[in-house]
């Protein structure tokens, strides 16, 4: 009876050597997955998809804006304060943001992919808007990710002490983020009121968003003035 469990347990190890031999020999095709699901980057320059991209770009921030900017962001701004036991988390609660704290991290990242994908699709709704027929300076959907391109530069201005964009070596300050944000919101408008009233809740979304940005630059005027463009009703 020993003998025979001593035979079994022999041979478990050594079927478990072969399996761990096998997977190490084969590790760079397990680490290979195909989803033939997934859109590639490529295939994106297509007019059929130009919903899926304007969705896309809602998707993102409404995905990011919880956890990795108001979570984060709110600490070192003191919104909050936090009772959670996490070093980095208290770190923020402090004002210690090191470049590679991994939350820190994580919101100039959401924050810079927000802003990357709403750029991104801007551009390429210009090309594509115009294969369905449609003038990209009258439709609702360039105006929507306009708006929301300014609220990823709103966001990193109201955040972050200084950015970069696409990787450049320029540093961006606050107002500078602010002002490129207003150059979105402005820009959004003209096509929102080229469009009429199936835009206006674009439209309120752009004004909120330019007096937003306006109380970074500090111009007040410009933040009443926005503001009041805005129905009280308007979520």
């Amino acid at each position: 009876m020993f003998r025979s469990k001593a035979f079994r347990a022999g041979a478990a190890l050594l079927l478990a050597g072969s399996i761990a031999f096998v997977s190490c020999d084969k590790v760079d095709e397990l680490l290979e997955a195909e989803n033939p699901a997934n859109i590639q980057e490529d295939q994106l320059d297509d007019e059929t998809l130009i919903s899926v991209l304007v969705a896309s770009v809602q998707g993102a921030l409404a995905a990011e804006y919880d956890n990795d900017i108001i979570w984060v962001g709110s600490l070192p701004t003191d919104d909050q304060v936090s009772g959670v036991n996490w070093p980095q988390t208290q770190e923020l609660g402090r004002r210690i943001l090191t470049y590679d704290a991994t939350d820190a991290n994580g919101m100039f990242r959401a924050l810079s992919r927000n802003r990357f994908m709403a750029d991104s699709v801007t551009g390429r709704l210009t090309n594509l808007v115009p294969r369905v027929n449609a003038d990209p300076a009258k439709d609702r959907r360039m105006a929507l990710v306009l708006a929301h391109a300014g609220y990823a530069y709103t966001l990193m201005a109201e955040y972050l002490c200084e950015a970069t964009i696409d990787v450049g070596s320029k540093i961006y300050t606050p107002v500078e983020l602010a002002n490129i944000a207003i150059e979105k919101f402005e820009k959004a408008i003209v096509i929102a009121n080229a469009v009429g009233a199936s835009a206006a809740d674009v439209k309120n979304l752009a004004n909120v968003g330019i007096a937003r940005a306006a109380m970074v630059t500090n111009n007040k005027a410009k933040v009443m003035a926005a503001a009041a463009q805005v129905p009280a009703s308007f979520i």
